[in-house]
């Protein structure tokens, strides 16, 4: 008989960069089709606060730090899997993948289990997650599945429609909101522009300029064919076709003849130092380039690594951060 359960890892003190960093090509490597961070219960916060719980009046920075320092060593979160899986071991070891460093800590202090989830559709309880959301003082992200709700009619702003879940980028990640709320102050200064979403994801920073801007044309680059199709439902869903123009690439050596005014390259570290070479090629004279995806820490290293061409270029730069991410925009008239 066919088993009709849904089934789901439950992981305990999980760092929280290991789900920052999820990648729809890691969430297919680990058989999974959506992952749910939990909430820590009110009471539970009180019950560590102890006399020091907020009974009125301000509550001070050392409350404050206490709380924030208690959910982030206890976040737990659920991954709601394709199939069931037992494998916990295989299961965890690729969770970590490239944050090796941090599993010790993890086998010490946390825990992984297997679940059976209610007889309900999680899919709809993974939807409850999701709500049409102001990115930015003129953009709202609406999943797609209020498209028409009441919700979406009382939103005055820009707004973009996205799939949530299926290729990262939903606004609501710090690196996705600093790009988009650049994205904001140039609708002026981009016309006739050519433009390329480097690493797109779900596509929403080449949406936002194809949706709003005048006069541009918009390329996607991603390597993940899941993303790019994803991208694709997105561009349908905002009913973006055939008279925009945009151009969908999987492989680098497709565009590299191509000259871009604006690269928008909201990746990785190492994925940002490995296509330096490229950036090098594609970038137009006096073109700009946004590089997000970094964490504070990290500015110095890439700055270091991109040094001589932004010496070659006169560069100007431009700094933004949001919760420990940085976006650095790299050019001399945006």
């Amino acid at each position: 008989m066919m088993d009709n359960s849904s089934y789901s890892f439950h992981v305990k003190k999980l760092p929280k960069i290991i789900v920052d960093d999820l990648t729809l090509e890691k969430l297919n490597k680990l058989n999974c089709i959506g992952v749910k961070e939990l909430d820590i219960e009110e009471d539970v916060v009180d019950e560590i606060l102890g006399d020091k719980s907020y009974c009125g009046g301000e509550i001070s920075d050392e409350i404050l730090n206490l709380v924030d320092a208690y959910i982030e060593s206890n976040l737990e979160y659920e991954f709601f899997l394709k199939e069931k899986v037992e494998d916990e071991v295989t299961f965890i070891n690729n969770l970590f993948s490239g944050y090796e460093h941090l599993l010790k800590d993890f086998r010490e202090a946390g825990s992984i289990s297997l679940c059976e989830l209610e007889d309900n559709d999680w899919n709809e309880e993974w939807k409850k997650n999701y709500h049409p959301l102001s990115v930015t003082e003129h953009l709202s992200v609406i999943p797609s599945f209020y498209k028409g709700s009441v919700e979406d009619d009382n939103l005055k702003k820009r707004k973009i429609y996205i799939n949530p879940g299926l290729g990262f980028g939903t606004g609501t990640h710090p690196t996705t909101n600093l790009c988009l709320e650049y994205i904001d102050n140039t609708f002026s200064l981009i016309e006739g522009m050519r433009i390329i979403d480097y690493g797109c994801g779900s596509g929403i920073l080449g949406l936002y300029f194809l949706k709003y801007a005048k006069d541009v044309q918009v390329d996607l680059f991603d390597i993940d064919k899941d993303a790019l199709e994803n991208a694709r439902d997105n561009l349908s869903l905002n009913e973006l076709n055939s008279t925009n123009v945009f151009d969908i690439y999987f492989e680098v050596n497709k565009f590299l003849n191509n000259k871009y005014d604006l690269i928008l390259a909201n990746i990785l570290l190492p994925v940002l130092k490995d296509e330096l070479s490229t950036f090098m090629q594609i970038l137009k004279p006096n073109g700009v380039i946004v590089l997000s995806g970094i964490l504070e820490e990290q500015v110095e290293e890439l700055l270091s690594f991109y040094q001589e061409f932004i010496e070659k270029k006169k560069f100007k730069i431009h700094r933004s951060s949001k919760e420990g991410w940085v976006c650095l925009v790299l050019g001399n008239e945006l």
